[in-house]
């Protein structure tokens, strides 16, 4: 950046160059930048595995425990991240220093917990996911050999209002029918039923 302020003549190239420099010479924005540089990964981590379309109610309650562990310990190194920042901005007082050491800390670790609790409250109930599985179509042809009793337990587990002998069936009758595997969705499925009116005499 110093290079850029005594070398260009561009005044509006010095400036922002100038303005970088300043960002990056605050020991506040340094600190901010290192604790979002450190815990970012991590939810990006959790959000790539929750996009999988091959996943389930316990694959998902695995990786948010993997992504709250990976998040404490991140938690618990926010003390060391202060200190190696506050090393290498002198400040003026010792007692100011101490104060933003203590109050940068602090925040930090209170960002961590909100992350953590948001994904907490996010993912409490996700039970329901193993209904979603039983309506994609590209498992259709598999579950025609291997019907999913186990997943048709936990739906109906989840959701008591469902008869699972009359559930079993109707899904037996999609699962057989070809034209049934091209679907992308339960909502398209659903309306393809409407559609071709195959509740009236399939189900």
């Amino acid at each position: 950046m110093g290079k850029i302020e005594s070398t260009s003549k561009q005044a509006v190239a010095i400036n922002q160059a100038g303005a970088i420099r300043c960002m990056l010479e605050d020991s506040k924005f340094v600190f901010w930048l290192t604790v979002f540089h450190n815990t970012m990964p991590h939810v990006d981590v959790l959000y790539n595995q929750l996009q999988k379309t091959r996943t389930d109610a316990a694959l998902i309650r695995k990786q948010v425990n993997v992504f709250q562990q990976s998040l404490e310990r991140e938690r618990k190194r926010m003390d060391t991240v202060t200190k190696e920042i506050s090393a290498s901005y002198e400040t003026s007082r010792k007692r100011k220093r101490e104060n933003f050491h203590i109050n940068r800390t602090v925040a930090a670790r209170e960002i961590c917990d909100v992350i953590s609790n948001q994904v907490k409250k996010r993912f409490c109930f996700i039970s329901h996911y193993s209904a979603v599985s039983l309506l994609e179509a590209p498992k259709f042809q598999e579950y025609e050999k291997k019907f999913p009793t186990q997943i048709l337990d936990q739906t109906t587990d989840v959701y008591s209002m469902l008869q699972k002998d009359r559930l079993k069936t109707e899904l037996e009758v999609i699962y057989r029918r070809s034209n049934f595997r091209n679907m992308t969705g339960a909502i398209s499925l659903l309306q393809f039923i409407i559609e071709k009116k195959f509740a009236d005499y399939a189900f």
